[in-house]
Parts: structure tokens; C-alpha cells; sequence
């Protein structure tokens, strides 16, 4: 999977917009009281650099029977990218 540098920059700004916004959300709902329980945790545990972190990332575009799914596989990309360049996953323990 080659990605030339204007499309890498077009999913990395992708990527790091729809973290901002999840970000800003969670942290909006957590002033509500609204959050979901322990998801600071969550993210507290998946930051941690302790260890090795593997990952399983699936993707479908198409499904027997269904109509074509687009943007699937994109999204598995970009989340590859979020978990390298934000939470420090080994590149090569991310399928």
C-alpha cells in the first residue's frame, strides 16, 4: 500500500480532524455527565507505551447480497495511521 505524499497528507489531516472532534466530544460529554463510563481509561491504556500493542484492523467494501459499502478500507487506513502516529503502534504489529 504506497500512499504518494499529497494523499498521505490528505489522510493524516483526515485522521487528525476526526480525532480532534472525538476528542472534543468525549471531553464535552464528560462535562455533562454523559460520558462513557471509563473511556478515559480506555484511551489512558491504549496511549501507554509499555509493551508490545497489537492490532486487527478489518475493512469490507463489498458483501455478498448487499449493496457496495464505499470508504471502508479507507477508513481501516486511516485508522493504521492514528494508531502509528498517535498511539505508538509498531507498524508491523497492525494487519
Amino acid at each position: 500500500m504506497g500512499l504518494n505524499r499529497r494523499t498521505f497528507l490528505q489522510k493524516a489531516s483526515l485522521g487528525l480532524a476526526t480525532l480532534g472532534v472525538s476528542e472534543t466530544i468525549l471531553s464535552l460529554l464528560g462535562n455533562s455527565g454523559l460520558a462513557v463510563p471509563g473511556i478515559d481509561r480506555y484511551f489512558q491504556v491504549l496511549a501507554q507505551p509499555l509493551g508490545r500493542k497489537l492490532a486487527l484492523l478489518v475493512g469490507i467494501n463489498k458483501y455478498p447480497r448487499s449493496t457496495l459499502l464505499d470508504g471502508c478500507v479507507t477508513d481501516v487506513e486511516l485508522q493504521q495511521e492514528l494508531l502509528i502516529h498517535r498511539f505508538g503502534f509498531n507498524p508491523k504489529d497492525i494487519l
